[in-house]
């Protein structure tokens, strides 16, 4: 009998249910062929452009499967350089963004730049991040943002339950259509 070690073959999970995991959320039951339980794409949802911004590629990666199984149309950049880019490139509907990347408030200051910008001051922007968490201990990198109006239609704290996210976007895409 051989003694080494066996290793176990890789699990894979989709992208999509990675975000259930990281919230410890249940995904919801699905049926076979039920688009991994999101809502069939329709034409409207296909015609919306999503660009997420962050730089942790997972976190892109999935945020980004799960809005695309609800029929958008995703880009990803990994952090506000790129993100920035990006935007211009891709004039996105919508853009789900990071806040500590780059810098501690690189997302806050692509985020007020695109409110400055007539181009981008209608862009819906859902901040997705954990900076709530760092305020006590890198509190001086937001000052310059403190007593500022917000410059994000939503804020949802990382790691965001799926459900919410998509509802979010969802109603954010179709204030912004009416």
């Amino acid at each position: 009998m051989n003694d080494m070690p066996v290793e176990a073959a890789p699990m894979t999970v989709p992208c999509c249910e990675l975000l259930h995991i990281q919230s410890g959320t249940t995904p919801p039951a699905r049926a076979v062929g039920d688009n991994n339980g999101a809502p069939r794409p329709t034409e409207e949802t296909m015609s919306k452009r999503i660009l997420v911004i962050d730089d942790d590629a997972d976190l892109v990666t999935s945020t980004s499967a799960l809005l695309a199984a609800h029929g958008y149309t995703v880009s990803g950049a990994m952090g506000a350089a790129e993100g920035r880019k990006a935007i211009r490139d891709l004039r996105p509907d919508l853009v789900v963004l990071d806040i500590m990347m780059e810098t501690d408030a690189a997302g806050f200051d692509l985020a007020y730049a695109l409110k400055a910008d007539p181009a981008t001051r209608n862009l819906p922007i859902v901040i997705l991040s954990s900076f709530q968490d760092h305020l006590a201990d890198k509190g001086p990198a937001f000052e310059h943002v403190m007593g500022r109006d917000w410059p994000a239609a939503e804020l949802l704290e990382k790691p965001a339950d799926p459900a919410k996210l998509t509802a979010v976007v969802s109603r954010l895409l179709a204030e912004q259509a009416a």
